[in-house]
């Protein structure tokens, strides 16, 4: 460190006495050429002196070191004024002049006169000098403790960028943007966080608070000015609002901060963090729509809810439950799960509960009773469940009552009905056996008159044969008609009591192959009348009795060919189509037709819907493809036109139920 300059008038007056004694003695030296010597030029404390001198006077040196350290002290304040005495001088400083022997009393004594006056001056300086070094001292003290500070400051500064880098950092892992704001110049600094959650990807050159308002949606910009207004009085600022992203998309943010006040108590900074909380928020909202849902659930419920407790009390209970057992929430809260159960019901229920305190089970069902206020009993399904501890300890209980105490009453009736069920079954079972042997008889002990009656009616007209009158013959052929009619009454009777009697001959059956036996056995009739029959291909195969769907397609078949218009000739077509789970075959002629308010009753025993006369038949036909039809798994039904034909449909399902 560079001294301060000593002032230079401090060596004047020694120089002066030097630069007179050398004059002296330069001027006398040729007089006193053998004296001794009696002086040596220098200081009276300092060391090295400022010149030398031998025993004889002549100078042995000069102290260039020390004048070089007056120098280095004084500096550029040190300067040789041009005079008379320049080269002495000169001379001096490098160390060349030569100092004769003094000699003559006066002069010695005048130069001790001029040497103590350059002593005097010379303790001034050393003074002088002194005070200089301390005030040098002092300034370097000082400069040292301000550099101390500056390396305090410096560390300060280092530590505050430690500081402002953590923060940044732990701004960043958290997702919060950092914001100071200049209220009084409208600026504002912000870390890059802030920039990111306004939905840009580099930080923005500019930014303030009318920045920030464009983002946010116009809904919210008043709350957003208010929040402001009120921070700037209260000191905190605390606001959630929704901003339109920098890709057009809505988020939630939310700003915390604090506001910072001059002297004067005017707001002049605030500083804070924003936070965007959209997918916190949709989680919430999320959570808040469960909850509301789960509360719904739980209190809207069409079935009892409870959460009880492991001393088997009601902790919580939804309305439906009330309703179920007959107690207000506020009576439930006095009593115990146990205490309305029914005492039959309770050691199965306390047993499976004590199982799931022992961490056996965690759940159980069974059908238990309750005692309601009113003292009835309605039956219910429980379901129990429970919520354990970290420790495996059960916190609480869950309980699901479903009142079944209906559906109990109703089985008790269908018990009932079940058992009475039974027994007209056995009857009609014992009736069906003697209905099975009546037909057996009827079809064999009518059938045998019958034949008998026909038979002698025909040998009556062999016999009488040429001499029998025309009203004769007619009485015995209305004889042989009607019985041939009841033998086949008593034949399609037989025939409706088979149907349907027993499904063990099922079996796979084309119904290509049903066709043909059909047609073959109705040939006969086919030709006389000239029917024309258009049969589909590839007909499906379904799964039945192959007797039944004979007659079946036979009675069909046959129906079209009886009832047709005499001026034209039968046509009949059998197709068929893929309903999905059914088969659906129809067979279709363009005879007389069935006006549509007797759809219901061709389908009926005896029902004739023409003059006997007119069209032979027994009525039982129809009957008789109904109940094969639903003997199959099936149905049937007709669509008609009256004098445009009528066209049968039956319906198989392709799987049979079990």
């Amino acid at each position: 460190m560079r001294h301060p300059r000593k002032p230079a008038v401090g060596y004047w007056p020694e120089l002066a006495v030097a630069a007179l004694l050398m004059i002296f003695l330069f001027s006398s030296g040729s007089h006193a050429e053998n004296a001794a010597p009696v002086l040596v030029l220098g200081s009276e404390t300092d060391f090295p002196p400022y010149a030398l001198t031998d025993a004889n006077g002549r100078a042995s040196g000069f102290s260039v070191e020390r004048l070089a350290a007056v120098a280095e002290t004084m500096g550029p304040s040190i300067k040789i004024p041009p005079d008379p005495w320049h080269e002495v001088l000169v001379a001096f400083k490098n160390g060349r002049l030569d100092i004769l022997p003094l000699g003559g009393g006066v002069i010695g004594l005048l130069i001790l006169l001029v040497l103590g006056w350059s002593l005097s001056l010379r303790r001034q300086v050393t003074r002088r000098t002194a005070s200089l070094v301390a005030e040098i001292d002092s300034r370097q003290a000082t400069e040292a403790a301000l550099q101390r500070t500056i390396n305090e400051l410096t560390q300060i500064q280092d530590e505050l960028n430690q500081s402002r880098n953590r923060l940044d950092l732990a701004a960043e892992f958290g997702e919060v943007g950092i914001w100071d704001l200049d209220i009084v110049q409208d600026t504002l600094w912000r870390s890059f966080r802030h920039d990111q959650i306004f939905g840009y990807d580099f930080p923005q050159q500019e930014w303030c608070v009318k920045t920030a308002l464009r983002h946010v949606i116009p809904e919210d910009r008043a709350k957003f000015r208010q929040s402001f207004e009120e921070a700037f009085c209260t000191g905190k600022l605390n606001l959630e609002c929704r901003i339109n992203h920098q890709d057009q998309s809505q988020h939630t943010i939310a700003v915390l901060g604090k506001v910072i006040y001059d002297e004067n108590a005017k707001p002049i900074r605030a500083l804070g963090t924003v936070e965007d909380v959209t997918e916190r928020r949709q989680i919430e909202e999320k959570l808040r729509q469960a909850d509301n849902r789960m509360r719904t659930f739980f209190e809207r419920q069409i079935v009892g809810m409870a959460i009880t407790s492991l001393q088997k009390g009601w902790l919580q209970v939804n309305d439906r439950l009330c309703e179920m057992l007959g107690y207000s929430r506020e009576e439930l809260d006095g009593l115990t799960w146990a205490e309305l159960t029914y005492p039959d019901d309770l050691t199965a229920d306390v047993e499976q509960f004590e199982r799931i305190l022992n961490q056996e089970i965690d759940e159980y069902t069974l059908e238990k009773r309750f005692i309601r206020k009113d003292g009835t009993i309605i039956y219910t399904d429980l379901s129990v469940g429970c919520v354990r501890n970290p420790d495996g300890s059960v916190n609480y209980f869950l309980a699901l009552l479903i009142d079944i105490t209906e559906r109990k009453n109703s089985e008790a009736k269908i018990a009932v009905a079940l058992r009475q069920l039974a027994d007209k079954t056995q009857q009609l079972e014992m009736a069906n056996a003697e209905l099975k042997q009546f037909t057996y008889a009827a079809s064999h002990d009518l059938r045998a008159p019958l034949r008998m009656v026909t038979s002698y009616l025909d040998l009556i007209v062999k016999k009488l044969g040429p001499n029998l009158d025309d009203d004769m013959r007619q009485f015995i052929g209305f004889a042989a008609s009607g019985a041939n009619r009841m033998a086949a009454l008593i034949v399609g009777l037989l025939d409706y009591s088979r149907t349907g009697r027993d499904s063990s001959l099922f079996e796979p059956v084309p119904l290509e192959e049903i066709l043909q036996i059909s047609m073959s056995n109705l040939q006969v009739s086919i030709e006389e009348t000239g029917a024309m029959l258009d049969i589909a291909a590839d007909l499906p195969t379904v799964t039945g009795d192959r007797i039944e769907l004979v007659r079946l397609f036979q009675n069909l078949i046959g129906n079209a060919i009886k009832y047709r218009i005499a001026d034209r000739p039968a046509k009949i077509s059998v197709g068929w189509r893929d309903d999905g789970p059914e088969w659906v075959v129809w067979v279709k002629d363009n005879g007389i037709g069935i006006d549509a308010k007797n759809f219901g009753r061709v389908f009926e025993v005896f029902q004739r819907l023409v003059s006997a006369t007119k069209y032979e038949g027994s009525g039982i036909g129809l009957a008789i493809c109904k109940k094969t039809a639903e003997h199959h798994g099936g149905r049937i039904w007709l669509e008609s036109t009256p004098g445009e034909g009528s066209t049968f449909l039956v319906a198989f399902p392709k799987t049979l139920p079990d």
